[in-house]
């Protein structure tokens, strides 16, 4: 009996050894294939990464020229500051010099030291004026305010002008 179960052993043992090897011949195919496209992505990733790599040294040299010319900025503008400041100096140095010549004149002098006559100096003498000027009828005197419901009682009725005159209808 074992005699005539040994060609039916061997051939599932035939068959057994030629699905394993069928099966690591696929699973060989599958990982050559994920092998092929991880290759294939870390070629990608690397000309990427080469890429941002010479866009950063390209940013660098930007920013290291941008640097510079803000050192040449500051630079300048410290110049310019001791510059105006030294013109601010000489301007007022001139403006000192000009105010005393123009002082220093006899007739300035005698300008200066001239009295204002009184009808000058009632003129302009501005304590006493009063809150509303009296040469305005139409403002009540000490209140520049209407009171409120007063409506349009400060304008002249209508009608009472002729057209032929200034201001008429």
């Amino acid at each position: 009996m074992i005699a005539t179960l040994m060609p039916f052993i061997r051939r599932l043992l035939l068959n057994l050894l030629l699905a394993a090897a069928l099966l690591a011949g696929y699973t060989l195919w599958q990982q050559s294939g994920q092998l092929q496209r991880q290759a294939s992505s870390l070629s990608a990733a690397l000309r990427d990464s080469a890429t941002l790599a010479e866009r950063n040294r390209a940013q660098a040299e930007q920013l290291a020229a941008q640097d510079a010319a803000i050192q040449q900025q500051q630079a300048a503008n410290r110049e310019l500051a001791s510059q105006l400041s030294a013109l601010s100096r000489q301007h007022a140095a001139a403006a000192a010099k000009l105010e005393a010549a123009f002082h220093a004149t006899p007739a300035a002098a005698a300008w200066g030291s001239a009295v204002i006559p009184d009808p000058v100096a009632r003129l302009l003498d501005t304590t006493g004026l009063s809150a509303a000027p009296a040469a305005n009828p139409d403002l009540p005197s000490g209140d520049g305010l209407r009171p409120a419901g007063a409506g349009a009682d400060h304008q002249p009725a209508a009608g009472q002008q002729l057209a032929a005159t200034p201001g008429g209808a």
